[in-house]
């Protein structure tokens, strides 16, 4: 039970954190003069400040604990070998971030609701969407859940399986989890860096699905490949596993 209070209490402070970040940038955003739709929202929280400091740090705070809860040697006689055993933890950590996907894009939906007036405005021209791109575009509010949501599985299931790698070879939770968001850091201060976070910062032409998703599928694949081929190779070769 206390992994469920810990996811509890992990989604509340979220939720009450994006909450204000939401507040404070449709003031910052109304000033421009274009009108705020609730779809916006989901262009606000594809931010990467959003990603850097609260999705990817919470998500991988949830892995490195699954993780370190099952690293003893008795798991490993329960799931057969170790490489069973770090497939287990990256599917259940995977299947956790498709849920809390589904619990995100639900409360970006409820912010939404309460800070603006329209769910979506993308073909006015008094639109946000205008605003950025300099066109309108003829979308539906569920096109674009299904696309954050879509997005939001890629880029999170990449950093946060990498976190995971991360963990289970240094066994270091400050490691596992401050080394991506240090990634997001470098590129934040430098904008022209494109690691992660720049390399899949996403615009309005995404999430009107002007634009496809194949970069993201693309690069999903390419780390999916390293991180098997990393797994295959190196995962069974860790014997420092705790004895319980």
């Amino acid at each position: 039970m206390r992994i469920y209070r810990r996811i509890f209490y992990i989604t509340l402070s979220g939720t009450f954190l994006l909450f204000l970040y939401s507040i404070r940038m449709a003031l910052v955003l109304g000033d421009s003069g274009a009108i705020l739709s609730l779809a916006d929202f989901y262009y606000i929280a594809l931010y990467k400040y959003v990603w850097v400091y609260l999705f990817i740090p919470l998500h991988s705070l949830f892995a490195v604990y699954l993780m370190r809860e099952n690293m003893y040697f008795f798991k490993v006689t329960k799931y057969k070998s170790r490489k069973n055993l770090f497939y287990h933890c990256a599917v259940k950590t995977d299947l956790w971030i498709c849920l809390q996907a589904a619990v995100v894009t639900c409360i970006i939906f409820m912010i939404g609701k309460i800070l603006s007036e329209n769910v979506i405005n993308w073909n006015s021209e008094t639109s946000l969407f205008f605003y950025e791109v300099g066109e309108t575009a003829d979308c539906s509010i569920i096109k674009v859940l299904v696309y954050f949501y879509v997005i939001y599985v890629i880029k999170t299931g990449i950093a946060v399986n990498f976190a995971m790698l991360l963990y289970w070879f240094s066994e270091n939770s400050a490691l596992a989890i401050l080394f991506p968001m240090s990634i997001g850091v470098l590129e934040t201060f430098y904008s022209k860096t494109a690691i992660f976070h720049n390399f899949f910062q996403p615009n309005y032409e995404v999430l009107a699905g002007e634009k496809g998703l194949g970069r993201y599928i693309f690069y999903l694949a390419f780390f999916s490949v390293i991180e098997m081929v990393t797994v295959k190779i190196f995962v069974e070769r860790k014997d420092f596993l705790y004895e319980k």
